[in-house]
C-alpha cells in the first residue's frame, strides 16, 4: 500500500540541506531541491534527481539561469545520518553565461 501524501512530503523534506558527496568523498554541496516527474497511471510523482551545491541554492531562491549541479536519483547509493552518498556521475562542464565555446 502506498504511503499517505503527508508522510511522503514529510520524508522528502528531511533530505533538505543534507550534505551530498560522491563515493570517492568529493563534496557536491548541500541538497536544496528534489525534482520529480508525473507519470501516467501513477497517483504520485516519481523522484528523478536531486539538486545541490551553491548553484542549487541560487536556483532554489528563484534565479532561473543558475545551472545547478544535479544528480540522478538512481545514482544515490546511501543516506546515512545527514549525508547522501552518490555514485561518481559524469556531469558536463558548464559554460559561464555570456561566453561562447571556442
Amino acid at each position: 500500500m502506498a504511503q499517505a501524501p503527508a508522510k511522503v512530503v514529510s520524508t522528502a523534506s528531511r533530505l533538505e540541506l543534507m550534505r551530498v558527496e560522491t563515493v570517492d568523498g568529493k563534496q557536491l554541496g548541500q541538497l536544496f531541491d528534489l525534482r520529480c516527474q508525473w507519470r501516467p497511471g501513477q497517483s504520485a510523482p516519481v523522484l528523478t534527481e536531486i539538486v545541490c551545491g551553491r548553484r542549487g541554492l541560487l536556483e532554489h531562491l528563484g534565479l532561473r539561469n543558475a545551472h545547478p549541479t544535479t544528480v540522478p536519483w538512481t545514482a544515490v547509493q546511501a543516506i546515512e545520518g545527514r549525508v547522501i552518498t552518490v555514485a561518481n556521475v559524469h556531469r558536463p562542464r558548464r559554460r559561464r553565461p555570456g561566453r561562447t565555446p571556442r
